[in-house]
């Protein structure tokens, strides 16, 4: 079994704790990252009159991403604005779901969720949708909060029954 001396053993903490303060910091790099558009970048590029290579200094994004927008930019110069996809999971509630809601909401104001879910499943068959999942919508999209109806006592103490 090996040990340590007092003076190796502080230069091993600071070694690992250099280390950690590395990697945390590679951490915030990467969560702080900014998502520039070719939009903003171009505007730069050519308001200025900059090369790409100095618009991409500028902005702190890769050299060679900005060649390959300004190289598509000279093909097609329309090409570059146009908005990307949408990524993620496809939504499973649409405008269709929102207008039975809001009908089955209409009809009944003091209706349940539970309720909501049950006609959304009898008006669409193959609907399957968590009660969370339409939760969210209602809350989101229907700009609806959902509370639960209270009971207000009759005052006890009121003068006239005093």
């Amino acid at each position: 079994m090996q040990t340590l001396s007092c003076q190796n053993f502080d230069k091993a903490q600071v070694h690992l704790q250099r280390d950690n303060d590395l990697k945390h910091k590679s951490k915030l790099n990467q969560q702080y990252r900014k998502l520039y558009t070719s939009d903003y970048t171009f505007r730069k590029v050519f308001e200025r009159f900059l090369s790409a290579a100095a618009a991409a200094t500028q902005l702190g994004i890769h050299v060679r991403t900005a060649q390959k927008w300004a190289k598509q930019y000279e093909k097609d110069p329309d090409s570059i604005f146009e908005k990307r996809r949408k990524t993620g999971r496809p939504r499973i509630l649409h405008d269709e779901h929102k207008k039975a809601i809001l009908e089955c909401i209409d009809e009944n104001p003091s209706i349940v969720l539970d309720e909501v879910m049950k006609k959304l499943k009898q008006m669409f068959t193959e609907l399957k949708v968590s009660k969370t999942t339409l939760f969210d919508f209602v809350k989101q999209h229907c700009n609806l909060s959902l509370k639960k109806a209270r009971l207000q006592p009759k005052d006890r103490n009121s003068e006239e029954k005093i």
